[in-house]
């Protein structure tokens, strides 16, 4: 800013002067400031979401059909529960397990085989769940020879439960993936976490 100031004496000009104003630096760049605050305030959401569900849908349980879990010339079956543990409601909820039966091999090998087999399994029509609803399905292995019953008993070949959950909440569309394997010899119902395929996002 410029001012000019005058000054008179018995009506003749004395002195004139001229001084120069500036504003503070940081005035004139805090408007920028806010703006590119705000963009980023704005940003956060869209990068968020798909990342962060608010809405937790897992599968929650597991039940054998039949006791023991093993015998020969019959099936192995399983009741699969999955569920809305937290959150709002859970629209176009799709799933899909499976038992799959793989020799034994390395942790990572098996878990691969194993997931492989879900890939040939379509998935169940859409359904809306909402806060701590549930929905089950039964499973069961192709039918088991003595062979088999002795191999999954010995470990010389393991059980795997699989599964991929599809669905949409309010901060967009998400998937879970679950893999257990049972543990040896198999005749109780315990079921222990894969390394890879147990994640929610």
């Amino acid at each position: 800013m410029i001012t000019r100031r005058a000054a008179t004496q018995g009506g003749s000009l004395v002195k004139s002067r001229v001084s120069m104003t500036t504003k503070p630096a940081w005035r004139l760049y805090w408007p920028l400031v806010v703006m590119a605050f705000l963009a980023v305030v704005a940003w956060i959401p869209w990068f968020l979401q798909g990342t962060f569900p608010t809405t937790i849908v897992d599968h929650v349980r597991i039940t054998p059909t039949g006791l023991p879990m093993f015998a020969p010339n019959r099936t192995s079956g399983l009741n699969v529960y999955i569920g809305n543990r937290s959150g709002p409601l859970a629209q176009d909820v799709r799933w899909r397990t499976r038992l799959a039966l793989v020799p034994a091999m390395s942790s990572e090998m098996s878990e691969r085989a194993a997931w492989e087999q879900l890939e040939s399994v379509s998935y169940l029509p859409p359904t809306d769940l909402g806060e701590s609803r549930t929905a089950w399905q039964t499973i069961r292995t192709r039918q088991l020879g003595s062979r088999d019953v002795e191999d999954l008993k010995a470990g010389r070949m393991h059980l795997y439960l699989v599964g991929q959950i599809q669905y949409r909440d309010n901060t967009g569309r998400h998937e879970t993936q679950f893999c257990q394997k049972l543990q040896e010899p198999g005749d109780l119902n315990i079921w222990n976490l894969c390394i890879q395929h147990n994640t929610i996002r």
